[in-house]
């Protein structure tokens, strides 16, 4: 799942915050931080074709299951995860 975005420098943001928040909320990441196993969703791409031509101009954050701890409903709902309980 992946969050989208218009420009690089908010993609790179938001993967930046992303990655601060649950080193904070989730003691598990936080190792995995310190062993340098993070980096999938610390670093956005844009997607690409066989041939290396741009898709698309949007930049993009891949965000796992994992991410929810620290995302807004609405990215939430972006990323294509269930929507929130109540």
């Amino acid at each position: 799942m992946r969050l989208t975005y218009s420009t690089q420098s908010d993609a790179q943001t938001r993967a930046d915050s992303i990655h601060a928040q649950l080193q904070v909320v989730d003691a598990d990441y936080a190792a995995s931080a310190a062993a340098n196993q993070t980096m999938r969703w610390t670093i956005p791409y844009q997607d690409k074709d066989d041939a290396g031509n741009l898709l698309s101009t949007n930049w993009f954050v891949t965000v796992s299951d994992r991410c929810q701890l620290v995302l807004t409903d609405a990215e939430q709902t972006a990323a294509g995860f269930p929507a929130p309980g109540p």
